[in-house]
């Protein structure tokens, strides 16, 4: 994937909260999962999931990762919006080079819960052959 962006001079990776998260990302030092969030007891996050979408990245396993996107025009960040889940986006750029950290997972859709997930590496290889 890195490669991918490297060749189409994409630089980052995106992540979509609502601005009220802000000052407590910096507070916090950064981002966090959902799981982890949820298991600090921090009150005022508001995220972009809806109860149905933690619940299935729960059963799928990935309420433990931070969810990033490779455009800053995302379908779920439309809908968390028209829900009134965000009020206003706020979108935070992360390094392609959070690709290269050990266990840092890839899929090729749009939705993490109904996706298939690879490794960086495997991930390469399933672009590769579309």
């Amino acid at each position: 994937m890195l490669e991918v962006m490297i060749k189409y001079r994409q630089p980052y990776l995106f992540h979509f909260t609502d601005r009220r998260n802000i000052e407590k990302i910096k507070e916090r030092g950064g981002l966090f999962s959902f799981k982890e969030l949820y298991n600090s007891n921090i009150n005022g996050i508001f995220c972009g999931g809806n109860d149905w979408s933690h619940e299935a990245d729960q059963m799928r396993g990935v309420d433990d990762y931070v969810h990033l996107c490779f455009t800053e025009h995302h379908p779920l960040e439309y809908l968390a919006r028209q829900d009134g889940r965000i009020q206003e986006t706020c979108w935070i750029y992360v390094s392609r080079d959070i690709l290269l950290i050990d266990g840092v997972r890839f899929t090729p859709c749009f939705c993490a819960t109904a996706a298939q997930f690879y490794s960086i590496t495997q991930g390469q290889a399933v672009s590769n052959r579309n």
